[in-house]
């Protein structure tokens, strides 16, 4: 797995965006007070793939997943990203918890 870090908010929206409307499903998402306001977090998954999403008001966006789909992204989207350390996604406040995976999977079933 590979980091993508300092994705501009604006590119990361994009690509969230983006990928759903190809069939790319969220399975996590972080549900705060501050939810898209301070911090962001969320899961795509289609089929064995997954990709994580974290946002911060002060950081901007990361991005993990497999170098072959962050290889994709890059080409479909038209970007060049910067790899290093996660800085959001180790954040253990916006990362769901098994409650709050439970709540999620109840909300996509109705």
């Amino acid at each position: 797995m590979k980091i993508a870090t300092d994705v501009k908010t604006a590119d990361w929206n994009s690509i969230v965006e983006g990928l759903r409307e190809d069939g790319w499903k969220m399975s996590n998402k972080y549900l705060g007070f501050d939810a898209g306001i301070d911090y962001d977090f969320l899961v795509l998954r289609k089929g064995e793939n997954s990709i994580e999403f974290a946002w911060g008001n002060w950081f901007e966006g990361e991005i993990k997943a497999e170098e072959e789909l962050l290889q994709m992204i890059q080409e479909k989207f038209n970007l060049r990203f910067t790899f290093g350390e996660a800085t959001l996604l180790d954040l253990s406040e916006i990362k769901p918890s098994g409650l709050q995976r439970l709540i999620n999977w109840f909300r996509k079933k109705r």
